[in-house]
């Protein structure tokens, strides 16, 4: 990861690239060698009295992945070119994120936070795969995973994300909308959600 400070701004950057080969025998399988990949860079400042945050995470998988697909045995769920992939996975967007927050701090222990996001990760759900600790070692996508994110009603990235939420250390508050598209459907989502410890 590469900090930076430039006048006001604060500047982060990381990500990561993997050479992946892929070699499965039998009917079904198939080999590839190509490279799973993902680059996060985000810049933050003080505006107002609070913190304007911009984020992307863009991966050239698009370029990296030949044929939109990868082989995996068993995997099933997903589509490129409008078709369904038996057998295999498709790769990232180019675009997985593209968002602005704003976090104004209404107290010593109160925040009330503000998002939005064209391309985004929406607040319901798990966090997006490459978050996840068991990714950690390898970018390929766990067998299943399409049908886990599909239970849990959301996708790895969303359309038109918009998120308010007011919390502080023992209590939250948030509400939000967004645009799935999940399987070639458009899903609609809008929901208000607390939690207290």
């Amino acid at each position: 990861m590469l900090m930076a400070t430039k006048g006001s701004w604060t500047f982060m950057f990381h990500g990561v690239a993997f050479l992946d080969d892929i070699q499965q025998s039998g009917p079904r399988g198939g080999d590839k060698l190509f490279s799973t990949n993902w680059l996060m860079p985000m810049a933050q400042r003080k505006l107002g009295k609070g913190v304007l945050t911009l984020r992307a995470m863009l991966s050239l998988e698009p370029a990296t992945i030949s044929q939109r697909r990868y082989p995996e045995l068993f995997q099933q769920g997903e589509t490129a070119f409008g078709l369904p992939i038996a057998d295999g996975q498709h790769p990232h967007n180019f675009f997985m994120e593209l968002a602005a927050a704003y976090d104004y701090k209404l107290s010593e222990n109160t925040m009330l936070s503000f998002y939005a996001a064209p391309m985004g990760d929406p607040a319901m759900g798990p966090v997006a795969y490459p978050h996840r600790p068991l990714h950690r070692k390898t970018q390929l996508l766990r067998l299943g995973i399409t049908w886990k994110t599909r239970r849990t009603s959301r996708a790895m990235s969303s359309q038109w994300v918009s998120r308010a939420e007011i919390s502080d250390w023992r209590r939250q508050v948030s509400t939000g909308a967004n645009r799935t598209n999940t399987a070639g459907i458009w899903l609609r989502a809008g929901w208000i959600r607390g939690r207290a410890a």
